[in-house]
């Protein structure tokens, strides 16, 4: 991967990153991902595609500004008097986080790639300054999942959310262009790679571990739910811990 950008600023930054990243600058030879430094913040480009984050725009920032009945909000128990304090512990692109925190929860987001990581840190930033109460509530912690449950760096979560990549063998046209890209940077998982990641949630102590998972995939682990909730598309399958 290499990090560029256009003006003396910009440049600067990318170095910067690039270092960080243990990336190539702009004069070496091009690898698989570009990080693009910009006035609009940073853009990644690869294996033909580019992904930008933006909460504000889009059908997300619609959504966010809504505050209207959200599935996966439902699924972690959020309701008018209760706020539960959730670990999402999938980061990824940080959308659901965002979704619940404008619904009033504070979200703790782990993420392990440390690409993401930058993205995510310049997406919160850039909707933090522009006065997001949501992005407030998040708080972003680098690092696996599975060691930082198990080693009670995220502190007795009230509920765990899991939204892992698709399982192998989904049609590549049923995943947007911006999961095809988190998917090409972050690969295939291991193969016991989920059912760890659940039962380090599950051994968490929280009340609830949720699970996000593709309408007719197998249950994540091979690990059934007490309770599912249907969506389009996809469904939440919930575990119950403690009350």
């Amino acid at each position: 991967m290499r990090a560029v950008g256009d003006r003396p600023e910009e440049a600067r930054q990318a170095a910067a990153l690039a270092t960080r990243l243990g990336a190539a600058g702009a004069d070496a030879e091009a690898g698989r991902f570009v990080l693009e430094v910009g006035p609009e913040g940073l853009r990644l480009r690869g294996e033909g595609l580019a992904l930008r984050l933006d909460y504000g725009a889009g059908p997300l920032g619609r959504r966010l500004r809504a505050h209207g009945a959200e599935a996966v909000a439902r699924a972690c128990g959020l309701s008018r008097g209760r706020r539960p304090a959730v670990v999402d512990a999938t980061g990824g692109l940080g959308r659901d986080a965002m979704v619940l925190a404008s619904r009033g929860a504070e979200v703790t987001l782990v993420e392990r790639d440390p690409l993401l990581v930058v993205l995510l840190e310049d997406v919160l930033g850039r909707a933090r300054a522009a006065g997001s109460e949501a992005a407030a509530r998040v708080r972003l912690v680098p690092g696996d999942a599975v060691a930082l449950l198990a080693g009670g760096a995220v502190l007795a979560p009230e509920v765990v959310y899991l939204d892992p990549m698709f399982p192998p063998g989904r049609r590549r046209a049923l995943v947007k262009q911006d999961m095809q890209l988190l998917q090409a940077l972050c690969g295939e998982p291991e193969p016991d790679e989920d059912r760890r990641l659940l039962e380090a949630a599950l051994a968490a102590g929280a009340g609830r571990v949720v699970v996000k998972r593709p309408r007719g995939a197998p249950d994540l682990g091979g690990l059934a739910p007490q309770q599912r909730l249907e969506g389009e598309g996809f469904r939440f399958d919930l575990y119950l811990g403690r009350a």
